[in-house]
């Protein structure tokens, strides 16, 4: 029961991952087109775009995050299988420890 709540909280957490890189690209994309609609030379504008030191701050920290929370969504896969639930043996050692 409890596994199946973190199936359909990870689900939802990649589906929200999902979306926001959706939304970032097509930002990214709106605005390239516009850039290169103002500009006489396509070519140009995209090899201004790239140079652009925001652009390039922002590309790496848009990188660390993909990486972050990849990281993070396989260790809320892969932990739960790595965890040890060892049994309780201390009633049945008392009793024999009584008898």
């Amino acid at each position: 029961m409890l596994s199946s709540f973190r199936l359909i909280r990870l689900i939802r957490i990649i589906k929200l991952y999902n979306y926001a890189v959706k939304s970032n690209t097509e930002e990214e994309e709106a605005k390239l087109r516009e850039q290169q609609r103002i500009s006489s030379n396509p070519q140009i504008a995209l090899l201004k775009k790239e140079l652009e030191p925001q652009r390039v701050g922002s590309h790496l920290s848009d990188t660390l995050t993909r990486k972050l929370v990849i990281g993070i969504l396989g260790l809320l896969i892969f932990l739960p299988l790595f965890t040890y639930e060892g049994k309780n043996y201390s009633a049945e050692s008392g009793l024999r420890e009584l008898f």
